[in-house]
């Protein structure tokens, strides 16, 4: 640690030598054992690669090993990205990984309501006390919510929800009351809201496989709605010769409707 000489390329060696560096506060040491951490291929099965997102570093030195957990969470974000592929590694994904999946942009899902749904159902396998789950679900799992990107439908069955075993329910409802103020009211047309109660609403979408929609919803003359489905450019051109595309649900008279841009090319 003190001669300058390292020769281990195992990653729980290393590992460990990091940690001892790191107590001792041997920066050039721990450079060291970052720089050939990261250069290790990553691979899911590797053990230690989960402890490079939870590694207990002092906050003098966290910087010198920043770069080693982005490189992990990069790892499992483009692993897991396409989240239907990997159903069972995900029930079994400790934290740390599930906070490094969820954080990400680039998720394939098919839309916000499921991101919800899988954390919900996740945290109640993980935590069987309650108390230890409404924790984990305020402080680690709700930042990872985009709340603004989810359906009526689900905020309106989250906000009626009365079961306060699952998740503690209070911080959820007022983060969701937040979104539909937001929505309700913009930000740029109320100057009494202050600007930190809607930054929920400021994340941006995820690659959802299911287009977002804004819809409008009238009770006269009779129930009717007006659905709003904005497409780019780039958008419309990868429809092209022959796809689909397929938008969130939205709901008239108890019933499920989406709308589905298509291209087709006709041949004579």
């Amino acid at each position: 640690m003190y001669t300058g000489k390292l020769t281990p390329t195992e990653p729980n060696l290393l590992l460990d030598i990091l940690m001892a560096a790191d107590k001792f506060e041997v920066l050039a040491c721990m450079r060291r054992c970052c720089q050939l951490l990261t250069n290790l291929p990553m691979t899911p099965t590797e053990p230690n690669l989960l402890l490079y997102l939870d590694y207990p570093c002092s906050s003098s030195v966290a910087a010198e090993i920043r770069h080693l957990t982005d490189a992990a969470k990069e790892f499992l974000a483009n692993k897991y990205k396409v989240l239907d592929k990997f159903p069972h590694e995900l029930v079994d994904m400790p934290l740390v990984g599930i906070e490094a999946i969820f954080s990400s942009s680039d998720l394939q899902i098919s839309s916000e309501d499921a991101v919800y749904t899988f954390l919900l159902e996740w945290v109640c396998e993980q935590y069987v006390e309650t108390e230890d789950r409404h924790k984990i679900w305020s402080s680690r799992l709700l930042p990872l919510l985009r709340f603004n990107h989810m359906s009526w439908k689900k905020l309106h069955e989250v906000l009626t929800c009365s079961d306060e075993d699952d998740v503690d329910n209070e911080q959820t409802k007022k983060l969701i009351t937040d979104v539909l103020l937001h929505k309700a009211y913009p930000a740029h047309e109320q100057g009494t809201i202050e600007a930190d109660t809607t930054t929920c609403c400021k994340v941006p979408q995820r690659a959802y496989m299911r287009k977002p929609l804004k819809v409008v919803e009238f009770d006269r003359p009779r129930p009717q709605v007006i659905v709003y489905l904005d497409l780019t450019r780039e958008e419309c051109s990868r429809l092209f010769p022959e796809g689909v595309l397929v938008s969130q649900l939205f709901h008239l008279a108890g019933q499920n409707f989406y709308t589905q841009p298509t291209c087709v090319l006709w041949r004579s």
